[in-house]
């Protein structure tokens, strides 16, 4: 006699969430842009340089280099050396990894880089959360 069931069963089976990839920690798109690769492997370095451009600062702390110069001028950071407003800028690794610690100056920051923004003809509509 046979002890085997004569009918296979079938799992039922949970649909998978639209974007599930993001679940599982993989990239919904690969990446492509060498600049966006090169950003991954310097935020990824066991050591960071001493001195960062303005573009390294955004890539640790989260704004364009755009923004790091907004930020600059409206004085919430500072450059190394005291360079001159025309002049380009460099910054210690050591206060900048400081600076992402610290959850007010990253509000003030981010709050200064929309205000800045928003003063653009035909920005006026920026808010700091996407509606």
């Amino acid at each position: 006699m046979n002890s085997y069931p004569t009918k296979t069963e079938s799992k039922p089976t949970t649909p998978k969430p639209k974007n599930w990839k993001r679940f599982l920690g993989e990239p919904v798109r690969p990446i492509t842009d060498a600049w966006e690769t090169e950003r991954q492997d310097f935020v990824c370095l066991p050591r960071l340089p001493a001195i960062l451009t303005p573009v390294q600062a955004g890539w640790l702390l989260g704004f364009t280099d755009e923004a790091i110069g907004i930020l600059v001028r409206d004085g919430l950071l500072v450059a190394l050396g005291g360079a001159k407003p025309d002049d380009s800028k460099r910054f210690s690794s050591a206060y900048i990894l400081q600076l992402s610690l610290n959850r007010e100056w990253l509000d003030a920051a981010t709050n200064a880089v929309y205000q800045s923004r928003a003063k653009v003809p035909g920005n006026e509509e920026i808010s700091p959360i996407n509606k």
